[in-house]
């Protein structure tokens, strides 16, 4: 019900038989492997407002999962937030996401489409990833990456190495700066536009 706040810790871990989740917009934390080893899961809501924190292993191990929208209110993804997550094909980041743990994607061997709608991240060290090391894991799947038309900054190696996307890559105008190496050997892309 709408009155639930949070999902606590391990709350539906191992839960086999569940296939769909919809969280009300009142919930603001999903807890670490809340939903880990839900291995039928094939649809998650984290709804549009109210969630600001996925929590570690979160839904690591659900294997049917295809796809997975954080919504713009979200600021964390845990570490292995969504690891072993092997049909996963679409990730979409919300605006306002500041952090992403240690291999959330790791193991998300079917990834290959990412929409970033991240108006601006801050990395702390400048020669890492937002997805730190899971981004080494996937970055030669992605096929397809994506700015959302509120996107102020782009990272430092966000695309680094992304050596298979063969779609071409907009910038949209709101984006003020683009951090080193942003796009190093993203050898495959066919164009990159600057709307401005």
């Amino acid at each position: 019900p709408s009155s639930v706040e949070s999902v606590g810790a391990y709350q539906f871990r191992g839960a086999t038989c569940l296939t769909k989740v919809t969280l009300p917009s009142t919930i603001t934390s999903v807890g670490a492997n809340a939903f880990c080893g839900c291995t039928n899961l094939e649809s998650i809501n984290l709804g549009t407002t109210g969630t600001t924190t996925v929590g570690s292993d979160a839904f690591s191990g659900c294997s049917e999962l295809t796809a997975i929208e954080f919504p713009n209110s979200i600021t964390t993804i845990g570490s292995w937030a969504l690891y072993g997550c092997s049909s996963l094909r679409k990730v979409t980041f919300g605006e306002n996401l500041t952090s992403v743990g240690s291999d959330a994607l790791g193991s998300c061997n079917a990834l290959d489409t990412i929409v970033w709608n991240v108006k601006t991240y801050s990395i702390a060290n400048s020669s890492s990833t937002p997805f730190n090391s899971s981004y080494v894991s996937v970055y030669s799947q992605i096929k397809s990456f994506t700015f959302g038309p509120k996107v102020e900054t782009i990272p430092a190696y966000l695309c680094y190495n992304m050596r298979n996307i063969n779609a071409p890559i907009v910038i949209p105008e709101s984006v003020t700066s683009i951090g080193s190496a942003a796009f190093y050997n993203c050898s495959s892309v066919p164009s990159l536009t600057l709307n401005k």
